[in-house]
């Protein structure tokens, strides 16, 4: 499927584009476009009224530029005169508009398509409720494209695509063939077209912008998407479902929205999940229920669950499991590095024994679930749930592909392929459309950890801020930069998190930072922190001159409007508490996307000078490969 700018279509776009766009989006073959829709270009016999562009089909493979015009309606021609029906309103000819515009596009882009130009321009019109006029010649200089076609993705992905490869000349399609360097040249100056169309707007630098533009953002950003609401719907539909979906894609929320319905049915809720800093704050929100949501870490859960001011109070369980916890005061930390620590099967195997109501739950909920499929998990909640996991009703949300760190997927298996040697069946749906990042952040991790880019939430905000620095006298002074002028443009720390790769003496956490104090997020308790839909409200918060900081698997979850990520030079095997070591590689990826994707609004990232080179070629290597 092509690339398509924005990802999502206005609702208040006329419906023949909208019936193109959705065909364009779904044509298969066409992986080398990129679709950028409504695009302004000067019109150079009126300045003061651009041309309008419904599409700009760029297709890289034949180094094609498309001027698309989308048509609806019906059309009749009388004497050379086109009319609009059924009200009979004359009309510029759509052929002539689509040439028109194509020539109002080459003329801005002049030294795009000048006469030694590698790259060649077309135009077509697509007719989404009609035919092209009987009894009238097709034009030369367009492609028509008839209602059959047009509301078909393969027909209409197939005639553009033959239209694309006929459009260079035969000298220049020899020389694209034939010549590397020529090819390249052509593919850079397609890019350069794209990187211009797109970027039409102002950079906004994040050092300069003014807080009060993070509450637009944050407004664009809480719509919820049809993918959220169609997996709602099949959670009302199945007793058991997986969610699957990437970083930003609305697990978390999803989940909560999930445990509220649930409750508002009536039923008691188990909220599971394997981040203690999320746990907390999924407790303080469970407050708002009267004990009907019961939210908890597979540690603390059971506690949770059975503490006096809970509907199952048991107040002997509650004392012995606390003493549990006491005895292991490393179980949860080893879960955020992807290790199981040794105490877990006994700890686990205890619990179960000990629980003498068994299926107190009518529903359980289970978010960052990959961090969670792993048999002895499994027989804690399949022990906590009215029927089990088997017979109950249950949604597990995750990322599967890109977070699933007891079960990676390069040995070849998932945390779903737990849960399937756990004898359980469930219905499945996937998140796509990233709804958490503007459109730079999202693009950015992409580039960076290489994966696909998910449909993006259409919002753009201040591009992605890269900074290198020598020595950690360079890193404090770039840290005191940034606060400090985000504090001159009325920024407050809480909307702010200070992320690191946790391995330690990252920045120095004993200064202030334009006055702003550095504080674990483990030394601050939820009660202190006020949210909306998951971000800090500054108004809301207790805390005043603190700066938050934390290292990006204690964030895993969790999001803020801003993300300073900060990125210290370390060994190239990374040893993480309880002796695991990590290849520095995959140790990066995992920081970058975990760390990268948390940013809702925007995101900076402050890296020591020996990793340079490693993130500009990641990045270069992407810009290829969207090429190809």
């Amino acid at each position: 499927m092509p690339e398509m700018i924005p990802p999502k279509i206005s609702d208040d776009a006329p419906m023949s584009e909208k019936i193109i766009f959705e065909n364009l989006k779904r044509a298969p073959h066409a992986r080398s476009w990129v679709v950028l829709h409504s695009q302004s270009v000067k019109n150079p016999k009126s300045p003061a009224r651009p041309r309008e562009i419904d599409f700009v089909i760029l297709d890289a493979d034949n180094c094609s530029v498309i001027c698309l015009e989308a048509k609806g309606g019906g059309y009749e021609i009388n004497e050379g005169r086109w009319y609009s029906l059924p009200q009979r309103v004359e009309v510029q000819p759509p052929p002539q508009q689509s040439r028109s515009a194509m020539f109002a596009l080459k003329n801005e882009f002049d030294s795009h398509f000048a006469s030694n130009s590698l790259l060649s321009l077309g135009c077509a019109v697509a007719f989404t409720d009609g035919q092209f006029p009987r009894g009238v010649r097709l034009p030369q200089e367009a492609l028509i494209i008839e209602r059959y076609v047009a509301r078909n993705p393969d027909k209409l992905g197939n005639m553009l695509k033959d239209y694309a490869t006929e459009l260079p000349p035969q000298s220049v399609r020899a020389l694209l063939s034939t010549n590397p360097e020529k090819s390249r040249e052509a593919l850079e100056s397609l890019d350069q077209l794209r990187t211009t169309l797109e970027g039409s707007g102002e950079v906004i630098e994040p050092d300069k912008i003014d807080a009060s533009e993070l509450a637009t953002y944050r407004a664009l950003l809480l719509r919820l998407t049809t993918d959220q609401l169609n997996s709602l719907k099949l959670t009302k539909q199945n007793h058991r479902c997986v969610i699957d979906g990437a970083a930003g894609t609305g697990k978390t929320v999803l989940a909560m929205e999930l445990a509220k319905q649930r409750c508002e049915e009536g039923e008691i809720v188990a909220l599971l999940c394997s981040n203690r800093n999320l746990s907390e704050r999924f407790e303080v929100w469970a407050e708002n229920f009267w004990g009907a949501i019961v939210a908890g870490t597979p540690a603390t859960l059971p506690l949770r669950a059975f503490s006096e001011d809970s509907v199952f109070a048991d107040p002997t369980f509650a004392e012995k499991h606390q003493r549990r916890l006491e005895n292991s005061p490393n179980l949860e930390g080893s879960l955020k590095f992807g290790y199981l620590d040794d105490q877990w099967e006994q700890f686990v195997d205890e619990t179960v024994e000990a629980l003498s109501k068994k299926g107190i739950f009518d529903y359980l909920i289970v978010d960052e679930a990959q961090n969670l499929c792993d048999p002895m998990f499994l027989k804690l909640m399949d022990a906590l749930l009215k029927d089990g996991l088997a017979g109950g009703r249950w949604t597990m949300f995750g990322d599967f592909t890109h977070q699933d760190i007891v079960y990676p997927t390069e040995l070849g298996r998932k945390g779903t392929d737990v849960l399937a040697d756990f004898g359980l069946y469930w219905a499945n749906d996937r998140l796509e459309t990233n709804c958490r990042n503007t459109e730079e952040i999202a693009t950015k991790v992409a580039m960076l950890v290489d994966i696909e880019v998910p449909p993006r939430s259409g919002v753009y905000g201040p591009h992605v801020q890269i900074k290198y620095f020598n020595s950690q006298e360079d890193l404090e002074d770039l840290l005191e930069n940034f606060l400090s002028n985000w504090q001159d443009a009325n920024f407050h720390p809480e909307q702010i998190i200070l992320l690191s790769s946790g391995i330690g003496n990252e920045f120095d956490t004993a200064r202030e930072y334009a006055g702003w104090k550095p504080r674990n997020i483990r030394e601050i308790s939820e009660a202190d922190l006020k949210y909306a839909e998951g971000v800090v409200i500054p108004s809301g918060s207790s805390l005043r001159n603190t700066l938050r900081y934390s290292d990006v698997y204690d964030f895993q979850g969790l999001e803020s409007d801003v993300v300073l990520l900060v990125l210290p030079d370390n060994e190239d095997m990374v040893v993480l508490e309880g002796g695991i070591a990590i290849p520095r590689e995959k140790h990066l990826s995992r920081l970058l996307y975990t760390g990268m994707s948390r940013a809702k609004a925007m995101l900076v990232v402050v890296a020591h000078k020996n990793y340079q080179s490693t993130l500009e070629s990641r990045e270069a290597l992407y810009r290829i490969l969207k090429r190809v």
